[in-house]
């Protein structure tokens, strides 16, 4: 039949003779051209990281990552060291760290160098060797002290750790501050211990 002679022909690869009564005419190609996004298109996946879990020591004991940065105190740190740059020799004045940073410091040393400058950092660092100075004397001649004076020194050595400790996280000492209810009667004491050592020692020889 006509149809079929066509169809073959075409299969072939051979023209279709004129007379047959059928047109074929090829397909057209797909058009492959990148399309432009639209406003349809999906959100883009946010790639951040997840925040990671807590420490883990033996698999029982669980520590926040955290914990290692101070609650977010050493980034406060940073900050302010780099404000000291500003002014490493005089500071920035009481409540600096508040007023540059917009937040406590939470450090003694860093609180004195902020507001004071090397200047006062370094009185601050000597008046806390001093007062150490004089607890660890009184600590060596516990034994010429009478006995409620050896207490009261034992206690006066352990709150003096506890502060020396807590200047790390806190501004203890460092600006005025409730730590001083303790921390002053606690250097009187000591000053007043340490003088009282020669005539103890004098005492003792006789």
């Amino acid at each position: 039949m006509p149809g079929q002679e066509s169809q073959a022909s075409w299969a072939e690869g051979t023209p279709v003779p004129s007379g047959s009564g059928t047109t074929l005419t090829e397909a057209p190609e797909a058009d492959v051209t990148p399309q432009p996004h639209t406003s349809q298109q999906a959100a883009p996946v946010n790639l951040e990281p997840l925040p990671k879990g807590p420490y883990k020591i033996a698999g029982l004991i669980r520590i926040p990552r955290k914990f290692f940065t101070f609650s977010g105190r050493t980034g406060v740190w940073e900050d302010g060291l780099e404000a000291v740059g500003d002014s490493p020799l005089l500071g920035h004045g009481f409540q600096s760290d508040r007023l540059l940073l917009g937040t406590h410091i939470h450090n003694a040393f860093l609180q004195a160098l902020i507001q004071t400058g090397t200047l006062g950092a370094t009185a601050f660092v000597a008046a806390v060797i001093l007062v150490w100075m004089l607890m660890i004397r009184a600590i060596k001649n516990l034994g010429n002290f009478p006995a409620d004076t050896k207490h009261t020194v034992i206690l006066a050595a352990g709150l003096l750790v506890y502060l020396s400790v807590r200047s790390i996280p806190e501004s203890t000492g460092a600006f005025f501050g409730v730590d001083w209810l303790i921390l002053a009667p606690i250097l009187l004491y000591v000053e007043v211990v340490s003088r009282s050592i020669p005539s103890l020692n004098n005492a003792g020889q006789r």
